[in-house]
Parts: structure tokens; sequence; C-alpha cells
């Protein structure tokens, strides 16, 4: 019992006068919302599977991210509690654990929903567990021919594992005797996420993942599996530079690029399985991995659900296409004179962002114009916007873009970008 004056261990470990919710749980409540979406049956049925991938990609960012934060937390300052919530790390990554596994269960109902109403809008996601002799066959000749694409990587369970990239499915194998057991790890990062037939009006999808591993017998010819399953590890992305002193330049892209690729090779902070795998495989990967079994998670939906721009053109199964409207009313040639006299809010992406790239093609053009100064932070892979500054510099006008090269998780395209328009002239 606690002398009067004094909190016990439990009580400081679990304050109960916390006024704020915990930043990291109110937004698993917010993913959560996005997860209801895909659960609401007037929704139409690809924007719930929509809605279903979106939630598994915030999910992912969270654990590389804000469990990555934490788990540093936990490590390097274990004792110091949250500002608001009073929550020590080691709570905090508890709590969000717990969350994230009440959540799990719906996700899996929502995924096995949505698979049947596919189903019975002749639309089957092959379950290899009760496929018929037909999908079978087909199926057969599509491993086949993907089949030299696949290259094993055949360990003893005593040696340390492949490197597992973040973000990328693979197929374990178990085989061989108790006491000379193997580990086979087959890469998939070669062969597209899936694959469609059709037979008889009826669209089969076929996600390669579990292709791969129900035709294992065939690419691990001789040996007797005795377990297998699909796994997938997230890794800690909390590697920014804290202390950064370049402000710009070839130094700062020189850490950048230092900083992204020790990204790629952090410690996992979440292993994902799907497929049995006994207790003492299970432990054998958690060993392997260095994770904590607490992190470690089965789920039957599969890891990669972008199948869903296989699905032909059915319009009741999405929402009515949304277009940016292009109601500015001018054309390149026509803006400068208009805001001589009018003021000009361009508000995105409600408009169309062409009408900006316009403007700037029109700057590049006109002689009274002398320099373009703009600010960016996030990249998109073919930018019209990168494209019109380099004309701009190629015409000879003193373009300034400040382009920002942390934006998390787009660094690299960034940093591509600031190349380019350097080379450019900007």
């Amino acid at each position: 019992m606690a002398s009067k004056g004094k909190k016990s261990d439990a009580e400081k470990r679990n304050p109960k006068t916390n006024t704020y919710i915990n930043r990291e749980l109110s937004w698993l409540a917010f993913n959560q919302r996005v997860l209801l979406e895909a659960a609401d049956n007037t929704v139409p049925l690809l924007e719930r599977l929509k809605f279903l991938m979106i939630y598994q990609s915030n999910l992912e960012e969270f654990f590389r991210v804000r469990i990555g934060i934490l788990t540093h937390r936990a490590i390097l300052t274990p004792d110091k509690r949250e500002q608001f919530s009073n929550l020590l790390p080691a709570d905090e990554i508890q709590a969000i654990l717990r969350v994230v596994r009440e959540q799990q269960s719906l996700m899996e109902s929502v995924w096995r929903n949505i698979r049947e109403e596919f189903k019975a809008h002749k639309i089957d996601v092959l379950d290899f567990k009760k496929i018929s002799k037909v999908d079978e066959l087909m199926s057969k000749k599509l491993f086949g021919d993907m089949k030299t694409m696949l290259f094993p990587q055949i360990i003893d369970t005593t040696q340390p594992l492949p490197f597992l990239w973040g973000e990328a499915s693979y197929v374990v194998a178990f085989f061989g005797r108790s006491t000379e057991q193997k580990l086979a790890v087959i890469p998939l990062d070669k062969i597209p996420p899936y694959l469609s037939f059709e037979i008889d009006g009826c669209q089969k999808i076929v996600l390669t993942d579990q292709l791969v591993r129900h035709f294992l017998p065939l690419l691990l010819k001789k040996e007797i599996i005795t377990q297998s399953a699909i796994i997938r590890v997230t890794r800690n992305a909390d590697v920014f530079l804290s202390n950064m002193q370049a402000r710009g330049g070839e130094e700062t892209r020189q850490k950048m690029s230092t900083m992204l690729s020790k990204r790629k090779r952090e410690m996992p902070v979440r292993l994902q399985i799907n497929g049995k795998l006994s207790d003492a495989a299970r432990l054998l990967l958690i060993k392997k991995l260095r994770i904590p079994e607490s992190h470690v998670f089965n789920s039957e939906v599969p890891f990669n659900l972008s199948f869903r721009s296989a699905i032909g053109s059915y319009d009741h199964f999405r929402y009515e296409e949304r277009r940016p409207a292009r109601d500015i009313g001018l054309k390149k040639g026509e803006y400068f004179h208009y805001i001589e006299k009018h003021d000009l809010i361009m508000s995105f992406p409600f408009q169309s962002m062409l009408s900006f790239v316009d403007l700037i093609y029109e700057a590049a053009d006109d002689p009274e114009v002398i320099s373009i100064k703009i600010t960016l932070y996030r990249m998109s892979v073919s930018s019209k916007i990168a494209a019109a500054l380099a004309y701009a510099a190629d015409k000879g006008k003193d373009v300034l873009c400040l382009l920002e090269l942390r934006a998390r998780f787009d660094e690299q395209n960034n940093i591509d970008y600031s190349e380019m328009l350097e080379d450019a002239g900007c």
C-alpha cells in the first residue's frame, strides 16, 4: 500500500487525471472513421475498397513515423512523459498496439464483406484454400509464366535472414526435417501484385503473393514444405536530420540522400503475417528480425489491394467522377491583361492547376517579366509546374524556387527535381 502523499508505480504509469486525448490515439480514431467508410454499405463498392486501401496506407505511414519516433523515445528518454496526456513512451506504444488490434477485427470483417459482394457481381478474388479445378489450371499457367522471375533465397534456420525491405511482400517457406530445417525467402518485387483472367463472364482476380505461396511445390521441387506464409515488414522512418547545419544547395541534398539510404535499413517496427505459422516458426522470425512479439500482426487481409484498377467500368461501383473546374475563363496570354484591372483568386484543387501553369508560361513569354519566385512543397512524379519553370529559365527569366527537400516520403522526388531545376538554370 502506498504511503499518504506518494503515488504508486501504477498511478505514475497510468495517471487518472489526463485532461487531453493522446495525439496518437486521436489519430487512430480518425483512421477508424476511414475504415468505417469502407464498412458502410451505402458507399459504392469500389469506393469502399479504396477506403480500405487508404486505411492500410495511413496505418503503414503511422507505424513508420509515429511508432518509429516513440520507439526512439522509449530508448533515449523512457521516463519523459508526453506533454498533454502524461503518458510514458512505452505506455503510448502499448495503448496504440491495443487499439490497432481492436481495429483489425473490423478491417478483416470489412474485407470479407467486400470480397463476397464482388463475388456476387461476378468478380472473384481467388481464395486458394477453396479453388475450383478450372481456376486451379488457369492459375497454374499464370504461375508458370512468372516462375522465372522468382528467386528463392534459401538459408539454414541458424543463419541470419536476407535483408527484408520495408513495404515489400515476401513468401517464406519452411522445409526439411525438424533437426535440419531450412527457410526459403522469396522476394516478390519482380512480379505484378495481381493478375486477371475471365471465365464464363466471371472476372478472376489472382493476388500473386497468394499464387506463389500456393504453388511453392513447383518452385521448391523435391522439398517437403511444412508451412508457409506471406510476410511484410514495416521499418522505422524516424531518421530526420535533427541538427542539420546546411541551409540549402548540394550539401543539403547529400545529407538528405544519406538519410534516405539509412531510413531504408532502419529496424522493423511491425511484422505482418498472412497465413498460418507454428509458434516455433513465428518466434524464429521474431528473433531474426529483432522485433517485439507485441508488434507482430496476423491478418487475413491482403497487403496489396491495388487490383481495384483492374475492375471494369461499373458506374454504380464508383462515385461520380469529379474534375477540377477550369472556370477562371482565361487562356494563356490573357492573365496579365486581366489582373491589371481585377483581382484573381485561384483555389486548388477545386480549379484546375493547368490555369496556374498557363500563368507561368505567360510570364515566361512576357518580355516585361524579369523574375519568377515560387515556393514548392511536394512535387508530383510528372510536374507540369517544374516544366514551366524550366521553360521560363530557358527564356532568360531569373527563376528562384524554394523547394522543401524534407517533405516526408517525397524527399527523393524533390531532390531529383531540385537537381533538374538547377540544371535548367533555375
